[in-house]
């Protein structure tokens, strides 16, 4: 008889004045914290499966069955050849069901003795990758921070520094922490976001509220920075819903070296509602994506989505006393990630449409060259995409103020004609790094190689649709000479193919950190085992 089936049958049998008793209560505890560490060590996920293949363009790849005896194989699609060796070759890249090929090994008596579900791309894969190291239950992390996993369970606070094999009980915290946000930790105390509050602690066991916001935010919209010329720390955070209705904000602390503290809200959003019912108003956003410091610097960075016209990237020399925008008004400036090298800013894109990796030499913003610029002076343009901000004569642009049209004439710009430049080459210094053009790019996280050699990995799902519906884990490195490399590390399945588009376009491992191992953690989302995933990476280089 099954384990489970016994379990049930002792809770039928068993009294009621005994079936809560200490001994069968440890009985069903033993028995949970078995079928736990049996799910741990066995290490097995379904959502990681070895046939589903990403096959690069040009790049043959080497299929290996499960039989020593030959093998005939069979491609169900013209645009992936296979070799009567097994080996796969596509020499074109294709989007949709044209990019997908069911590949077959078949014995000597025509039985299917092995299939792969095989994805062309126009990306590298099969050359580094990822390798699952063990798995552990859904721990709500909220920091690694020298050699300390700080994680809650409920609003039990604990920290580990043998990746989970022991804890240590902190506190029990006066609230939940909010599902979203990490736990900053830094010289100047502790921050934790709950109850819609900000929580300031010393010493890890007694909190207190420090600023209250309107709604919660996201993984990437919680940050800091030190500065040691004022002796200040700063401490920034944003809101997030999908609402129409609300103005999103974003707050700063100042903190002191004595721990007095003073916050305030920096920045604001007109609503999606307001825009709608007044085109002029030009500073509406869906929600804030991302709120993030550039540790070389000290700027802060902000972006919000989700339409073309809420999709900006802006930034702050002065800690949010001011602020530009770098770019706005197409897919391209939607991101959910902006991360930061020693020459460039990078960022991605959280987009349907053809999504791309891009960055620009940091050089650039400090001699305060815009991307998409407001002009007030010369002449539009034709074939130039032009967001109308001010507009004097009803017949002066084919359009009213707040809308953008492409040109198709020469027209004036002065100072009661204004528009801005959303995708004129003259002022675009963008690089494209990658086109990953499959589904949307989520989070990020820095890690090492086996070489001690620092990339980004950076976790894509499939929404969007462009190619299959598989989650996917990227690396990009930086090389010394500045050239950057983008490798697929891993690729995975939904929880189930057959569930409903808005839940599978999720499926992806949120990066949260590398410990002093080399081990690398994820969050899983939409996957067959919900909980972190420990992985170690196996880097080669392109």
């Amino acid at each position: 008889m099954k384990m489970n089936n016994i379990i049930k049958r002792v809770r039928y049998i068993v009294p009621d004045s005994l079936r809560y008793s200490h001994i069968l209560r440890s009985i069903l505890l033993c028995y949970t914290s078995m079928q736990n560490n049996i799910g741990s060590l066995v290490n097995r996920c379904d959502s990681i499966d070895p046939s589903y293949i990403s096959l690069t363009v040009r790049r043959p790849h080497q299929l290996s069955v499960n039989t020593k005896k030959p093998v005939i194989w069979h491609s169900h699609n013209q645009n992936v050849s296979v070799s009567k060796e097994g080996v796969l070759l596509a020499v074109q890249d294709c989007l949709g069901k044209d990019s997908q090929a069911l590949v077959t090994a078949v014995d000597s008596k025509g039985k299917i003795v092995q299939e792969f579900n095989v994805t062309i791309v126009n990306w590298i894969a099969n050359l580094s990758k990822l390798e699952l190291i063990r798995r552990f239950p859904n721990y709500h992390i909220l920091a690694y921070y020298k050699n300390t996993i700080y994680f809650c369970i409920g609003r039990i606070l604990f920290k580990t520094q043998d990746s989970f094999k022991t804890r240590k009980k902190i506190t029990k915290l006066p609230f939940l922490p909010a599902a979203g946000f990490p736990m900053l930790i830094n010289d100047y105390g502790n921050f934790l976001i709950g109850q819609k509050k900000v929580f300031w602690s010393k010493d890890l066991t007694q909190w207190r509220q420090v600023c209250e916001l309107q709604m919660h935010g996201n993984i990437n919209m919680f940050d800091y920075y030190i500065d040691r010329k004022s002796s200040s720390c700063y401490v920034f955070v944003g809101e997030y819903s999908c609402n129409p209705n609300n103005r999103h904000k974003v707050y700063r602390g100042t903190l002191n070296i004595d721990e007095t503290q003073e916050w305030k809200e920096i920045l604001t959003f007109n609503s999606v509602s307001e825009q709608k019912k007044d085109n002029s108003i030009l500073t509406a956003a869906r929600h804030i994506h991302i709120v993030t410091v550039d540790p070389y610097t000290g700027y802060l960075w902000i972006g919000t989505g989700d339409e073309d016209i809420h999709s900006k990237i802006l930034f702050s020399t002065d800690y949010g006393e001011s602020f530009q925008i770098l770019g706005m008004g197409s897919q391209e400036w939607r991101t959910l990630s902006i991360w930061f090298t020693k020459d460039y800013i990078y960022w991605n894109m959280d987009s349907h449409e053809p999504q791309k990796i891009f960055r620009i030499p940091r050089a650039k913003i400090a001699n305060n060259e815009m991307i998409t610029p407001i002009l007030n002076s010369g002449f539009t343009k034709p074939g130039v995409n032009y967001l109308v901000i001010e507009k004097s004569e009803h017949q002066h642009f084919p359009v009213g103020v707040g809308k953008v049209y492409t040109e198709t004439e020469t027209r004036r710009i002065d100072n009661d004609n204004q528009v801005m430049a959303l995708n004129d080459k003259e002022y675009d210094y963008r690089e494209i790094v990658a086109e990953l053009v499959n589904g949307a790019h989520f989070n990020y996280c820095w890690a090492k190689d086996q070489n001690n050699e620092k990339l980004v990995i950076m976790g894509a799902a499939p929404e969007g649709n462009l190619r299959d519906m598989q989650g996917r884990v990227f690396g990009i490195k930086e090389n010394l000479d500045s050239s950057v490399q983008v490798q697929e590390l891993i690729s995975l399945r939904a929880k189930n193919l057959k569930a409903d588009y808005q839940i599978n376009m999720f499926t992806q491992l949120v990066p949260l950190f590398q410990d002093n191992s080399g081990a690398i953690y994820f969050k899983s989302r939409n996957l067959s085992w919900t909980g972190i995933y420990k992985t170690l990476l196996k880097w080669k280089d392109v």
